[in-house]
């Protein structure tokens, strides 16, 4: 006998020695294989996840919300962030720094580890505070403070002992984490200089003075 092929894929299911059982327990059958089904489908059905094609409306808070654990820093033109997707810096550092609005530049050339009164200690981890206390110098005497820092570019000479290296510039810093660039090299301009840093600062350009106008 062959199949019908107006019933269903139950009803087939159900045929045997050439006979399909009566209707009204095909009809009890595929009720309760349905109840079924949606119950299975209700409990192990996956979240539903948008269309193919779509794409999810994303503001600048919720990209802020997902963003993984890496600090972002904001100062009044500057914001350092740590993109997702490269490795978590090494050291106090940020990957990027964003400037907006109108600001002022600083550049600052590369300072030595040498005292106002001329002395230039052995210990290059001496001669790299002295160094920072002349970049600190070089903002106050533009109107800058540390939190306008942007980058900073360390030449060491020779071997610097690291944890000593890293602790004396963590107290610098404190919790600032401006770009960086940490470079080895075979000699500076002396011998005796172990330590050589560069600096570049922005901050909010200040308003012109207003004109006063004459009668």
């Amino acid at each position: 006998m062959g199949r019908d092929p107006d019933r269903s894929a139950l009803d087939i299911a159900l045929y045997a020695d050439g006979r399909f059982l009566p209707q009204g327990v095909v009809d009890d059958l595929a009720r309760l294989h349905e109840a079924v089904l949606a119950r299975i489908t209700e409990t192990l059905a996956p979240p539903m996840t948008p269309p193919i094609g779509s794409r999810p409306v994303r503001t600048a808070s919720a990209r802020t919300r997902t963003r993984p654990p890496e600090r972002e820093q904001r100062t009044s033109v500057n914001t350092f962030r740590n993109p997702q997707g490269i490795a978590a810096p090494l050291a106090t550092y940020s990957h990027q720094a964003e400037i907006t609005g109108p600001v002022r530049w600083l550049v600052i050339s590369g300072q030595i580890g040498m005292a106002p009164t001329g002395e230039l200690p052995e210990d290059p981890v001496e001669q790299l505070g002295i160094a920072l206390h002349n970049i600190t110098a070089n903002l106050e005497a533009a109107g800058m403070r540390h939190e306008d820092l942007v980058k900073l570019t360390f030449y060491f000479a020779g071997e610097v002992d690291l944890e000593r290296r890293r602790r004396r510039l963590g107290e610098w810093l404190g919790d600032l984490r401006p770009c960086m660039t940490v470079m080895t090299v075979a000699a500076l301009a002396s011998p005796a200089l172990r330590v050589e840093v560069e600096a570049l600062a922005c901050t909010e350009d200040a308003p012109a003075p207003q004109k006063s106008e004459q009668p």
